[in-house]
């Protein structure tokens, strides 16, 4: 399962310690240090995260939709 972690480098609530632990215990985590503060409506944060998820969807297969179900 992917796994990506944008970390606000301004951020006065999540320190960058949280983001190293994150990286360590998941290796194969993508993780991005954007000059931004906390919020996902930062426009620097909110940039990260929509290249981040556009990238998992190209990414990813395509689902094909299986036998339909009747009751």
């Amino acid at each position: 399962m992917p796994l990506f972690a944008a970390h606000g480098m301004h951020d006065p609530v999540c320190p960058a310690a949280n983001v190293a632990r994150l990286a360590r215990a998941v290796p194969a985590a993508a993780i991005e240090h954007v000059s931004a503060g906390h919020l996902a409506s930062d426009p620097a944060l909110a940039r990260s995260i929509a290249r981040a998820v556009a990238a998992m969807f190209a990414a990813a297969p395509l689902a094909r939709p299986g036998p339909s179900r009747t009751s």
